[in-house]
């Protein structure tokens, strides 16, 4: 078998956990705001 030079749901997980430790702890109404601002750029 022949290594995957990118592994797409490696990285999605990795961004998932990400994006987790930066809502951790949030208000459901700090996160919408964070999701609402990350949703504008």
């Amino acid at each position: 078998m022949k290594k995957k030079k990118f592994d797409c749901v490696e990285m999605k997980r990795t961004c998932q956990e990400n994006i987790r430790q930066q809502v951790k702890g949030m208000t459901p109404a700090e996160e919408v705001a964070f999701f609402r601002a990350a949703g504008a750029k």
